[in-house]
């Protein structure tokens, strides 16, 4: 699923205004990045598939209910959601990264490291 339907069924379970920040930790809190988030109720704001009212950090969106979608519109979905699925854009937790990461790649391609290591290694054992 993308993030534009994930904020399509998550409007359709609310019934009136909700504020567009509490929809992007919603969709955060699914796996995706805040970003496509922001991008894709943009993008629902310009076809008219969503509702805005206040502005600025005061915005808050409902799903339009009127909105009959273009053929345009239907097509860009269809090929998006293959695309998701094809590309394998399904989020997943990020694995987690050592903490001397940068150290561990001196070590391993650093020439002059690995030259002072070696003797040290022999009187270490």
């Amino acid at each position: 699923m993308t993030a534009r339907e994930r904020i399509k069924e998550f409007l359709t379970s609310k019934h009136g205004y909700v504020s567009t920040s509490i929809v992007h930790d919603h969709i955060q809190s699914l796996g995706y990045k805040r970003v496509s988030s922001c991008g894709a109720l943009s993008k629902m704001v310009a076809r008219g598939e969503v509702i805005t009212n206040g502005y600025h950090i005061h915005t808050y969106v409902k799903l339009n209910l009127e909105n009959k979608p273009t053929a345009a519109s239907v097509r860009q979905t269809a090929n998006h959601t293959y695309l998701a699925g094809v590309m394998g854009r399904v989020p997943s937790k990020p694995v987690p990264k050592s903490e001397n990461a940068i150290f561990d790649l001196c070590r391993k391609y650093s020439r002059m490291y690995q030259l002072i290591d070696q003797p040290l290694r022999g009187v270490r054992t």
